[in-house]
């Protein structure tokens, strides 16, 4: 047996301006991902309840008909039974008209009955479809209070995410760790803890959300060498908190080093010269030239000494 959506609702159980009152926010900026949690809200609600809040078109496919002659339909209310076909091996369709079902309200899981159902021997698949819900609107609802439990916890979830997800980009910064990996880490903990949960549609909600972050990403840019930051940036520093630079327009940063004199200073991009001192030596034989050896390491260390303090 599997059932699956065809036609989803119009509409919320509640407006995004309900919601944002609901969980106070007055800010529409944040109206877009409102909305979706209204939608992983009521998707939830239906999931754990089998109820179909607002009205929704399912079809439910059978390898065969009950021999009961009766056919549990997994969802609650259903409004209107809007077909029922039969599949022959061949794959020829068989329709039955709406006065040949007729729909039982007296128990829950509402079902289907059929006085001559399709006979198991001649078809080989039977499809129903069959809307469910209690209204085309939330008005209709006659009770919310699961779906603004759902709503708010999901709203908790929502900002404890965007909580971990600073304290990532943080953690990423003054580390020195890859920020994709840490991202990374952060989705797969995400999409565990939704799952563990019980909530698939917030799962696929924080992965798509993730797969776009990531997208962005193109590494961490060194300036070990200097350069020049164009717009507002944020950097780690040692005590951990966060810096800003390039907030009132474009900043340089600069490679300091320490001079001769252990001053420290701006590096310049070529650096010092390297200091060659060249001796040309003369000496009959070898012997004459051993014993020379103490003579030149003194004027050798006499010439570094004399353009050392020439830099």
């Amino acid at each position: 047996m599997t059932m699956f959506l065809v036609t989803p609702p119009a509409l919320e159980p509640v407006t995004i301006a309900d919601a944002r009152a609901f969980l106070r926010i007055s800010a529409e900026s944040e109206d877009d991902i409102l909305g979706r949690l209204i939608t992983t809200a009521r998707e939830l609600v239906e999931a754990e309840t089998g109820l179909a809040l607002i009205d929704q078109t399912w079809r439910l496919r059978v390898d065969r008909w009950p021999r009961s002659g009766r056919l549990a339909l997994f969802k609650y209310p259903i409004k209107a039974v809007t077909g029922v076909v039969a599949y022959r091996p061949d794959g020829t369709a068989i329709s039955f008209l709406p006065d040949e079902v007729a729909l039982h309200h007296d128990r829950r899981p509402q079902r289907l009955y059929m006085a001559q159902y399709p006979d198991a021997s001649t078809f080989c698949g039977i499809e129903v479809d069959f809307i469910a819900g209690f209204g085309e609107s939330g008005v209709e609802v006659p009770d919310t209070s699961a779906f603004d439990r759902a709503l708010s916890d999901l709203e908790k979830r929502s900002s404890s995410f965007g909580n971990s997800l600073n304290s990532a980009l943080k953690g990423a910064i003054t580390s020195g760790k890859g920020l994709e990996d840490v991202l990374r880490g952060l989705a797969s903990s995400l999409a565990g803890t939704a799952l563990s949960a019980g909530l698939q549609p917030l799962q696929g909600l924080t992965s798509s959300m993730m797969g776009g972050l990531l997208s962005g990403i193109r590494g961490i840019m060194p300036f070990a060498k200097g350069g020049v930051v164009s717009s507002p940036t944020y950097f780690g520093m040692g005590n951990g908190s966060l810096g800003l630079t390039g907030e009132a327009g474009a900043e340089a940063i600069l490679p300091l080093a320490r001079g001769s004199d252990g001053r420290l200073g701006i590096a310049t991009g070529g650096g010092s010269k390297p200091v060659q001192v060249v001796f040309n030596m003369t000496s009959p034989d070898a012997s004459s030239f051993r014993k020379s050896e103490a003579q030149l390491a003194t004027m050798l260390a006499g010439a570094v000494r004399r353009g050392a303090r020439k830099l």
